[in-house]
């Protein structure tokens, strides 16, 4: 979904075509509420106020599940489910992707509440048994909204971490987190992933839950010996906060719109990451070939026309779906960068 020019978000007709109207009003409804409570809150964090953490919880929820909701019709993305197709995968469309959203805000809300709460108390803000469980909580939530469909048990994680990074900056600082403070957003998430996979989850009592078992990125990290997303995330998401930012602050600064900036993001990770539902699904062959393919656009798509440009990202997603090849990783990392600039002042 492309958002509007600076800090207006409003979502392009265009992308949401293939939405019955209920959809379309549903999804403009939560946009139009959320960009009116983050510009009121950046300009009451911004003149000392400290009443706006009592309204945190519902910003930083609803400005998560936009962020889903935003990837999610992004179209065309090589692979994965969009607004046009459901790319490599049979078992769910764009509508599970919408219900799914919109099932995960209680879970992102109880997460800022958890930090509004540990932070009040005095303790130190990291993640615990608590936020593992509310992460099941949240995962088997989403399980009965989209009929038993698994869309964004990766983004549970991925965003969670996020959410708790933002919140604890603004703890910290009485202030909206922006570009210049990407470093130590990196290091918070950084911090938490690391408790997480070294203390929270050896730890927990329920190993063998569908949430709990073995992700994807562990079970290639045996397999391949390669660097997954459980890397990205102990090493602070390298990929997001550096190449993802540098890709779409420099496209911003070539002219280009919001929506092709946004793609040209996703191509740009796609070059680098060893993605672990690629490996998963079509191993080191099928990794090289995603790798290979998206290179092949990222090392042009400044010099493409739009029709060029989006011509090479239908390409690829026939070939990626001939393949049965699907980049969730990416789109994971994507998400979150569409929530972190979201939060952003200067963009």
């Amino acid at each position: 979904m492309q958002g509007g020019e600076g800090n207006s978000c409003n979502i392009s007709e265009d992308d949401i075509t293939d939405f019955n109207e209920n959809k379309k009003n549903k999804i403009q409804e939560s946009e139009n509420s959320y960009s009116d409570n983050r510009n009121y809150e950046r300009g009451y964090i911004g003149s000392g106020g400290n009443k706006v953490f009592e309204r945190l919880p519902e910003l930083l929820s609803g400005m998560a599940v936009i962020s889903m909701l935003k990837e999610a019709v992004l179209s065309p993305k090589p692979g994965l489910v969009d607004d046009i197709n459901s790319g490599s995968h049979e078992d769910m469309d764009i509508n599970h992707f919408v219900e799914s959203s919109y099932s995960l805000k209680p879970y992102f809300e109880d997460l800022v509440k958890y930090c509004l709460k540990t932070y009040y108390e005095g303790r130190r803000i990291v993640i615990s048994q608590y936020t593992e469980m509310r992460g099941k909580e949240a995962f088997r939530e989403m399980m009965a909204a989209t009929g038993n469909v698994n869309t964004h048990k990766g983004a549970i994680f991925t965003m969670g971490l996020m959410v708790l990074a933002v919140t604890e900056f603004m703890l910290r600082h009485s202030a909206v987190p922006d570009f210049k403070d990407r470093e130590e957003l990196k290091k918070i998430v950084s911090m938490n992933a690391v408790s997480y996979f070294s203390e929270v989850m050896p730890d927990s009592d329920d190993k063998q839950s569908d949430f709990n078992a073995e992700s994807n990125g562990m079970k290639v990290r045996k397999m391949y010996g390669s660097e997954t997303i459980v890397e990205e995330a102990e090493d602070g998401y390298p990929t997001l906060f550096g190449r993802g930012l540098d890709t779409f602050m420099h496209s911003l600064e070539l002219g280009f719109d919001k929506k092709r900036c946004l793609l040209h993001v996703l191509i740009s990770t796609m070059t680098v990451l060893s993605d672990s539902n690629v490996l998963k699904r079509g191993g080191t062959e099928g990794l090289k070939l995603v790798q290979n393919e998206a290179r092949k656009i990222y090392e042009n798509m400044e010099n493409m026309s739009d029709e060029e440009f989006y011509g090479s990202l239908q390409k690829a997603d026939q070939l990626f779906i001939s393949h049965k090849l699907s980049p969730g990783g990416s789109a994971d990392l994507l998400m979150a960068l569409i929530f972190i600039t979201d939060i952003f002042p200067s963009l």
